[in-house]
């Protein structure tokens, strides 16, 4: 079961209590739950022992909350809706978001979808920005990946927009900086959150590419079949990411054997992008128009968007 404590602009954060927890595992789990005068706790669970437990855990918050349960047939039940973001019939979105973030199980063959934003969350690169990426040496633009998504790891769960730009243009055009984004997505659960949120707020043209990320992550990282199955219907029929991530679900494959091979395609990107910068900057020097330098070391992501100014 989840406790999400959250404001009406969504979740901000999410704490474990187990599934038919005694009483002093939910007073302990409680205690560590910080709430502003704004925010309430959303608890959500399955299984048979859920109402129990999501009841007891209301109880030992206090204050306003909103409290449900799904039960082994999946029927909703909720009561005590304090906010009109999560009136009761949103309690199944808000279930779907717990499962992302905590991999919570449900029964075999189930699926977890991942509802996509009505609207995009975030823009797409600027034309500007874009060239400008476009322009310099692969593993420039591998650097620029990598440190963008840390920095948005850093700011999970508010994180800037123009960062989910940047990776979304990255992730989209550059096969290299994909492999990066996925490597790093690997890494922890809050790295797999990040891609996940980047997904369901995408404008259509990064979907694709941030459907394979998560999908590997998600495997990767151990999240339950429904959850990978969820993310599966986004992701196109012949990505290469995507049939990785799949395999796990669909074939066994053990999340070891994924992460490992998700570790080896970046090791064996990292000995290949020398070659590929000599082969760009060749490339460069017989091109008729000349091209922005390459010799400035990557950027650190500033507090807005992780703009990429090239002297020329």
């Amino acid at each position: 079961m989840a406790v999400i404590v959250a404001n009406d602009d969504g979740p901000r954060g999410v704490t474990l209590v187990r599934p038919g927890a005694t009483s002093e595992e939910i007073a302990k789990a409680t205690r560590r739950i910080t709430r502003t005068p704004e925010q309430f706790a959303v608890i959500v669970g399955y299984g048979r022992s859920a109402a129990a437990t999501a009841r007891e855990t209301a109880a030992a918050l206090g204050g306003k909350s909103l409290h449900g349960y799904v039960d082994a047939g999946d029927t909703w039940q909720a009561w005590d809706a304090p906010s009109e973001s999560y009136r009761p019939e949103r309690l199944p979105d808000v279930a779907t978001q717990a499962a992302f973030i905590t991999g919570a199980q449900r029964p075999p063959g189930a699926v977890a979808e991942l509802r996509l934003a009505p609207e995009p969350g975030y823009a797409v690169l600027t034309t500007k920005d874009a060239r400008a990426l476009d322009s310099t040496a692969p593993s420039f633009r591998v650097e620029v990946a990598r440190r963008t998504f840390d920095a948005a790891v850093a700011e999970y769960p508010k994180v800037t927009p123009a960062r989910l730009s940047t990776l979304g243009h990255l992730a989209t055009s550059d096969v290299a900086a994909r492999v990066a984004i996925v490597a790093r997505a690997c890494h922890s659960d809050t790295a797999e959150a990040v891609v996940v949120e980047a997904l369901r707020l995408a404008p259509v043209e990064y979907r694709p590419a941030f459907a394979e990320i998560a999908v590997t992550a998600t495997c990767a990282n151990g999240k339950s079949a429904p959850v990978v199955r969820g993310l599966i219907s986004h992701v196109r029929d012949n990505s290469t990411l995507g049939v990785l991530g799949r395999s796990g679900v669909e074939r066994g494959v053990p999340r070891d054997v994924i992460a490992e091979t998700v570790r080896g395609v970046e090791r064996a990107l990292d000995g290949r992008l020398p070659q590929m910068d000599a082969m760009w900057k060749a490339a460069q020097a017989a091109a008729p128009v000349a091209q922005p330098s390459v010799g400035v070391a990557p950027p650190t992501p500033a507090p807005g968007a992780p703009r990429v100014d090239l002297a020329p």
